[in-house]
């Protein structure tokens, strides 16, 4: 979970009204002035450092909890930040943001029911906070409920429909629960707001799990869209590769098999695949060059020979084809 700098809008009258003399309101509004030029800064040690000082010259400053739970919980002293932050909603509870900071300490002390406490209280006064909300997502996640998880970020996209984030977490989600087409919604939604590689990438996926014709020519679009815009990923070519399988284009199957071939140099299983490819495609010729290569390298491959002669027999290539036919059933019988 991201630090945040919280921030509350603090001004001299309204601190003032809580000092008992003069002397206690220009000490109050020094601190003021102090603690929040040190909030600005980010200096979360200093403010700790000066906190005795601060609680002897204006004793009655009860912001000065607040700060300390920001401090400390930038410092990543979650216990120390939950205390001073219980201690600051004691005295007044008015002040959303320390609600929010206390949800997040618990958050990572995994005490999640105090955590989601935490939040209602800020969405019952403000039901549109999306980082309330986003939070409360996160603890559905982190308690491994994906129902609520599902329901929590839902919730968010009706304040912000057009949140990048909350859209492919959200698709994610469906995809994991097999509702695919809500998956490709959210993606497509996503995309629409700001387009990635990784964004189409992941709407291929789910366009491929529908199994349609239609999915399937989505699925070739979206790869070609994320390769176009910087991906060159092997788990993307073997994507669109079985996607141009499924169609029968089989010379861009070739294509693929040769951009993954580029990444994991003379693969066994590649160079099979391809060879079938071009077998496929009537290229007898480039058929049998890449299960000569197979061969080469793992000379009791069976499919190998049986694609070879195949194709050595489409060549009319007849001895050929009986030497790869006589070597697969001495290859059978061996086993």
């Amino acid at each position: 979970m991201k630090k945040i700098v919280f921030t509350i809008a603090l001004t001299i009258i309204s601190l003032s009204g809580f000092a008992q003399t003069a002397d206690e309101a220009a000490a109050i509004n020094k601190w003021i002035d102090v603690y929040a030029q040190l909030n600005e800064a980010k200096e979360w040690q200093k403010m700790i450092d000066t906190s005795n000082l601060c609680e002897k010259e204006a004793p009655n400053w009860e912001y000065l909890d607040y700060y300390l739970g920001v401090a400390y919980f930038n410092l990543n002293n979650y216990f120390k930040a939950i205390n001073e932050m219980t201690d600051f909603i004691n005295k007044t509870d008015t002040i959303l943001a320390a609600f929010m900071i206390r949800g997040d300490a618990y958050v990572h002390e995994k005490e999640y029911e105090a955590a989601l406490l935490d939040y209602d209280k800020l969405l019952s006064a403000n039901p549109k906070d999306v980082n309330a909300l986003i939070a409360k997502a996160k603890v559905s996640q982190a308690q491994g409920d994906n129902a609520a998880y599902l329901a929590d970020l839902s919730k968010v996209l009706e304040v912000e429909p057009g949140n990048v984030d909350v859209l492919t977490n959200r698709g994610s989600i469906y995809a994991m629960n097999g509702d695919f087409q809500s998956a490709v919604n959210d993606f497509t939604a996503a995309i629409n707001a700001k387009p990635s590689a990784e964004l189409f990438f992941n709407r291929a996926k789910a366009n491929f799990a529908l199994k349609t014709n239609e999915s399937l020519t989505n699925t070739i679009d979206d790869c070609n869209k994320a390769e176009e815009l910087g991906m060159k990923d092997k788990d993307l070519y073997q994507l669109r590769l079985v996607a141009n399988q499924s169609v029968k284009n089989y010379p861009e199957v070739v294509k693929d098999y040769n951009n993954i071939l580029l990444i994991n140099g003379e693969d066994l299983n590649m160079l099979l695949g391809r060879g079938v490819a071009k077998y496929q495609m009537n290229d007898w010729k480039g058929a049998i060059e890449d299960m000569d290569l197979v061969i080469a390298k793992d000379p009791k491959n069976i499919k190998a020979y049986q694609v070879r002669a195949t194709c050595k027999t489409k060549l009319k290539d007849t001895k050929g084809a009986q030497a790869d036919a006589a070597k697969v059933k001495e290859l059978q019988g061996s086993k």
